[in-house]
């Protein structure tokens, strides 16, 4: 049925995925000093079909046998309960997880902390900015601007007060009553 071409595909964007994780994690790491300046950032893949580190042949092999066990279940409740899908990645602050035990703005902070790590990875990408400027400290502000320097960046704020004065600012542009216009 579906289990060989599913279980391939599956290792694949497993593979991929905990390259992803690992290539991103220690610019996260210290892109996070950078912007918080206290706090460790990790992260964590969770992998839901217990693949324990196979990979090849052998990661393609067990996804088929897990497919192949679980077919009644998936056919019964319309979807595949196992994969790569079903995986997520865990955010920890100082060994805990952010989603449960970090602030606003350390979640914010993690938060862009990966971004601009992934960013790292995809050199020649635009980083959107929309409205994460307003949950942050001044202090956390300027240090974002100092972060993504040399980095094509776009931002959005409700509050022009909110972008640092040492940024390096092209354009503004406002919203008003439905108009874009730049503003003088």
């Amino acid at each position: 049925m579906y289990g060989a071409p599913l279980a391939h595909a599956a290792a694949a964007v497993l593979e991929a995925r905990r390259g992803v994780a690992e290539d991103i994690r220690p610019a996260a790491e210290i892109l996070y000093q950078d912007l918080a300046e206290r706090g460790t950032l990790d992260l964590v893949y969770r992998d839901t079909s217990d693949a324990d580190g196979r990979s090849g042949h052998d990661l393609a092999n067990h996804f088929a046998q897990l497919y192949s066990d679980s077919l009644r279940t998936d056919l019964e409740r319309g979807r595949t309960m196992l994969g790569p899908h079903r995986d997520d990645l865990d955010i920890l602050l100082n060994g805990k997880e952010a989603r449960w035990f970090a602030s606003r703005g350390e979640q914010r902070s993690a938060t862009l902390a990966f971004r601009l790590a992934e960013l790292r990875l995809l050199p020649e990408a635009v980083l959107l900015l929309d409205d994460v400027l307003s949950e942050l400290d001044p202090e956390r502000r300027r240090r974002v601007f100092e972060v993504t320097a040399g980095t094509q960046t776009v931002v959005t704020a409700t509050d022009p007060e909110a972008i640092p004065a040492a940024a390096k600012v092209e354009s503004v542009w406002r919203v008003e009553d439905g108009s874009l216009e730049e503003a003088a």
